[in-house]
C-alpha cells in the first residue's frame, strides 16, 4: 500500500478539498439575517476538516517511501495548502481579538 496509498489518499484530499470549494454552487443558504448561510459555512469546515485529515494521513503513509521519491515530494502540498486555509480561516478571529 505505498505508492497506491499515497495516490490514493492524495485523490480523496483533493476530492475533499474541491467538494469544500464547490459546496456554496450546491448548498442553499437557509435563515434570516445575520445567520443567514451558517449552514454552508458547516458543510466548508467540515470538508476542509475531512480534507486536513486526509493530507496528514497521506504526509504519514509517504515517509515509508525511499528518500527523493516525487511522491514523497508531493505529499507536502496537501498538508500547507491545508494549513494555509486554516489559517486564512483563523486570521479573522486572531486579528479581530
Amino acid at each position: 500500500m505505498r505508492r497506491s496509498g499515497v495516490i490514493g489518499l492524495l485523490a480523496a484530499w483533493g476530492a475533499a478539498f474541491a467538494a469544500s470549494l464547490a459546496v456554496r454552487l450546491v448548498v442553499t443558504p437557509v435563515g434570516d439575517g445575520f445567520t443567514r448561510g451558517m449552514n454552508v459555512l458547516g458543510w466548508l469546515v467540515a470538508f476542509q476538516l475531512l480534507a486536513l485529515g486526509l493530507a496528514v494521513a497521506a504526509f504519514a503513509v509517504s515517509r515509508r517511501l525511499p528518500p527523493g521519491d516525487r511522491l514523497r515530494r508531493w505529499a507536502w502540498g496537501p498538508l500547507i495548502l491545508a494549513g494555509l486555509f486554516l489559517a486564512a480561516m483563523a486570521l479573522p478571529f486572531i486579528i479581530g481579538g
